[in-house]
């Protein structure tokens, strides 16, 4: 039976990755089930708890042991029982059915506990009993013990600490974080989780909610709530313990040099129970991002990896590296609003749509450009504006003053010994992902842009490739986005090919905002040898099309998620004006990619706003070599 859900495809957009948030149920020998999509930390004895099913139950229908460890990505058939099975309220997890050619909600009714006919027509929205085959149906909510039972660990706690509040908190104060607790969106435990905060992190009380909850503000300006049973008054220390403390260690400032006394872990929360991302080695240079309390400091290595490292392993840098920050400085621009720069780098950087290297590229300033500072957002980014007017964020360390001509610009890099050779490859793909390890559950540390030339250490024979961008950035790309570096675009042309990209209004206006709530498209292994990317329903185009009788048209697009077309190559797209059931073909000119998809339906039929002409299935934007939220394809049917 096929499990393609379009309705709960669009929901998974708009919620959270990290959770399933609908499961799709399907009809087998041994009964129904529900697929779920295994996730980090999970275990068939984890999924029997959540789901309220033996773990005998469970290893049996997958055919496991009990004890066999799942993998990330990996399908588990969860068992469909009267006693898991809500259908009686929207309480767990959504399930969906896609009706079959012979099913009304009286059949569907029978397969899942009886559910009451009425409930089915108003979680439906259905006025009558017939359905349409391939419908999804929502039948009932999956138990979900694991949610449940965080939730009520929260409400206890909360509860215990309403009899142990401290001292009356007042707006102004500085307060002291008692052990890590979430900061959430609203002043209850039932809203999404904004941020957490570290033991002994010192926040700022904004405004007193009630009895139980306060707004706070972090030391980086992040607002909150959270539960005022957690936080302390901050109490000053005594003098002769504030001089003693001056005596023995480095006092930390924002901003400052620190050399790394000894080799040290660099972690990612301020305390050894913290999870270790990197390493500092002996007598390393790192910056000081922020001092979180007296113990630990949040730093930034010189190759950008960021984490908490103990200021009792902090001293201050050597006088070499004083010396070369006092050269460096008088040629450093003061970066203030109206500020003229120029371009410190070796060939070019990229302007990028907001201050982060995870930004969309929306133009670039050559080496030794005179661009304006128009506003300085911290001490990386600033918003800057070209000669040619385009605007943007650009990394500060490649800002110097026009008027200076320093001998030589440091490195911000570590030497890495030249263990591999490299070569220059170029990027075939727009808004390609660079992550931390090789693989699509690593965290995203960047992006690179089509015909971006990157540097490739080692052989990409394999699924990932080790890559460097002209700005530093070092992490893995899919071998299969990487391309010949004789076939990219003129390194002086790219600027003005990334600027007509971006916007068809004239040089010197801003693009307009483009208001679509599309997914990014993640990216997928390589499809399986003799896999034809251009799709399943190529045979079926060409069989009712005619050169003479098809149109080409330029459309806006975006995305919506489902598990179809990974494996099958049956691609799936949503749009107004062409009938139900018609093969389309769409191209992607950058890329010169092509394939072809089945219309579903129509986007009207959704009723969002703002939302593009056309939407297609996750795995044929990947096959178009396309990794943006929205984005423009050419449709001929």
């Amino acid at each position: 039976m096929k499990s393609f859900i379009v309705t709960a495809g669009l929901m998974l957009i708009m919620g959270t990755t990290h959770a399933q948030k609908k499961l799709t149920a399907l009809s087998t020998s041994r009964g129904t089930i529900v697929a779920h999509r295994v996730t980090s930390g999970e275990s068939l004895q984890y999924l029997s708890t959540k789901y309220g099913v033996s773990l005998a139950t469970l290893a049996k229908a997958n055919g496991m042991k009990g004890s066999q460890e799942l993998k990330i990505g990996q399908t588990v058939k969860v068992p469909v029982t009267a006693s898991n099975l809500n259908t009686k309220s929207r309480k767990g997890i959504p399930v969906y059915y896609e009706a079959g050619a012979k099913d009304n909600l009286t059949t569907i009714s029978r397969k899942f506990n009886r559910v009451d006919v009425k409930t089915l027509k108003a979680w439906n929205k259905l006025r009558k009993d017939a359905v349409s085959r391939g419908q999804d149906i929502l039948v009932g909510y999956m138990m979900d013990n694991a949610a449940a039972k965080k939730e009520k660990k929260e409400e206890e706690q909360t509860e215990t600490a309403r009899s142990n509040a401290g001292a009356t908190l007042k707006t102004g104060q500085k307060v002291t974080v008692t052990s890590a607790v979430n900061i959430r969106k609203g002043a209850s435990t039932g809203q999404p989780v904004a941020g957490t905060l570290q033991k002994d992190e010192v926040v700022t009380v904004t405004r007193r909610v009630n009895g139980d909850w306060v707004e706070v503000r972090t030391a980086g300006g992040q607002k909150g709530y959270m539960a005022s049973q957690f936080l302390e008054p901050v109490t000053a220390p005594q003098a002769d313990e504030e001089k003693e403390t001056v005596k023995s260690s480095v006092v930390l400032k924002a901003g400052q040099k620190a050399a790394a006394a000894s080799a040290v872990n660099i972690r990612k929360g301020p305390g050894t129970d913290q999870p270790v991302v990197g390493q500092v080695e002996k007598d390393e240079v790192v910056t000081i991002s922020r001092r979180v309390n007296d113990e630990w400091a949040a730093i930034r290595t010189a190759d950008g990896k960021k984490g908490y490292v103990a200021s009792q392993f902090l001293g201050s840098a050597d006088s070499k590296n004083n010396d070369e920050e006092k050269e460096v400085a008088k040629a450093e621009v003061k970066k203030t609003a109206g500020k003229k720069a120029k371009v410190a780098s070796d060939t070019y950087i990229n302007i990028r749509k907001g201050p982060g290297t995870d930004q969309a590229v929306v133009g670039q300033a050559q080496k030794d450009e005179i661009i304006t500072i128009t506003r300085q957002v911290n001490d990386e980014w600033a918003a800057v504006r070209t000669s040619g007017g385009t605007e943007g964020y650009a990394a500060t360390q490649y800002l110097v003053d026009p008027a200076a001509e320093p001998a030589e610009r440091p490195v911000a890099k570590k030497e890495q010994p030249a263990v591999k050779a490299e070569k220059q490859m170029a990027i075939v793909g727009t808004g390609i992902n660079i992550r931390k390890g090789p693989g699509t559950e690593e965290p995203v540390v960047g992006k690179a842009e089509n015909n971006e030339i990157v540097t490739v250490s080692g052989d990409t024979k394999g699924e990932w490739a080790a890559v460097r961008t002209g700005e530093g950035v070092t992490g893995y790309i899919a071998s299969r986005f990487l391309g010949p570096a004789e076939k990219a675009a003129p390194e002086n042309e790219a600027p003005e090919a990334v600027v007509k990209k971006a916007s068809s209004k004239p040089s010197g206006e801003q693009p307009a905002a483009q208001a679509v709530s599309s997914a990014p498209v993640a990216e997928a292994a390589p499809p399986p040898a003799n896999f034809d990317e251009s799709g399943f329903f190529k045979t079926a185009y060409e069989a009712q099309t005619t050169a003479a009788s098809t149109t080409d048209k330029p459309v806006h697009a975006g995305v919506f998620k489902t598990d179809k077309g990974w494996d099958d190559g049956k691609y799936y797209a949503l749009i107004d004006g062409v009938p139900s059931g018609t093969i389309i073909k769409l191209s992607n000119p950058n890329a010169n990619t092509t394939v072809y998809a089945k219309v579903l339906g129509d986007i009207k039929s959704l009723k969002q706003k703002n939302s593009p002409a056309l939407r297609i299935s996750d795995a044929a934007a990947t096959a178009l070599r396309i990794n943006a939220a929205d984005f423009d394809v050419v449709v001929t049917h």
